[in-house]
């Protein structure tokens, strides 16, 4: 009878049927229109065939349980940690795909794929437009953290430079773990380790490292707390945060800080340097 699609940046009504649809107060038939917040739409003489327009958000993909009917929606400029999946982290990573993150796990989703998680099955669906995304991928690949460093190193404070926006991420716990990280890519990078080798430390090691720096107990829970916190920190970030969200890098009992600008300043100089 009809379709109703997303386009630029407004949901659309396009009929197909022989007699047509009643959107609000207008009549299509054949052809398409713009809806709206609260508007009716009829598809039949039947009271049966009206739908009222309450959302007008864009698209996002989401989870769908195939057990029970409820949805985990994966939403860019929002909390990547989900309410209806416990202990599981949702963010954008590489190759614009989401990644699906649970304790040492990670891997992007694929339309259709189905998951178990929290004991139960999700089959993942792809419901999004990408090209914008894509486009201001280029724009933050350019983007460049910096970490200012007291002379004692005790205080550790971090901004972030997206062209010409700068954002203030602050003195956060977080800081202490990526300043580890950059400086074992900042030595692998040195050495001529390549891109794809650069900057993995077990999870044990950079545990006993932050441990060591800090004066306390780390373990592997405390730095995925980190983590979570680092990546809820960056979605804030309007409008392109969302897009660094997957900077920390996983593989097998190892991570990484994967962004390719950086530099470490302490004293007014800088100690260490990547740009790629």
């Amino acid at each position: 009878h009809a379709t109703i699609n997303w386009s630029n940046g407004e949901w659309y009504l396009s009929d197909h049927s022989r007699n047509g649809t009643l959107a609000g107060k207008n009549y299509i038939h054949q052809t398409s229109s713009v809806l709206s917040q609260g508007e009716i739409v009829q598809f039949g003489k039947n009271e049966c065939t009206k739908w009222e327009i309450m959302d007008l958000s864009p698209p996002v993909s989401y989870l769908k349980c195939l057990g029970e009917p409820k949805y985990c929606l994966l939403n860019q400029y929002e909390n990547s940690w989900s309410t209806e999946i416990p202990n599981t982290s949702f963010f954008y990573g590489k190759n614009n795909k989401w990644q699906v993150e649970t304790e040492n796990t990670v891997y992007s989703l694929e339309n259709g794929l189905n998951i178990e998680l929290n004991n139960e099955i999700w089959c993942y669906v792809e419901n999004e437009a990408l090209d914008d995304t894509i486009d201001n991928h280029q724009l933050v690949r350019k983007a460049y953290f910096q970490f200012d460093l007291t002379p004692d190193e005790e205080r550790i404070f971090l901004l972030l430079n997206i062209n010409d926006l700068k954002y203030d991420l602050g003195e956060r716990t977080f800081n202490h773990m990526l300043l580890a990280l950059a400086r074992t890519r900042v030595r692998d990078v040195d050495n001529g380790i390549s891109f794809d080798e650069q900057g993995w430390v077990a999870m044990n090691d950079l545990a006993k490292m932050i441990s060591k720096e800090m004066m306390k107990d780390i373990d592997q829970y405390y730095l995925n707390v980190q983590i979570h916190r680092l990546r809820k920190q960056l979605i804030k970030l309007k409008p392109f945060g969302y897009l660094l969200s997957g900077i920390i890098e996983r593989r097998l009992g190892e991570i990484r800080f994967a962004h390719r600008n950086f530099q470490i300043i302490k004293e007014k100089q800088i100690v260490g340097k990547v740009n790629l």
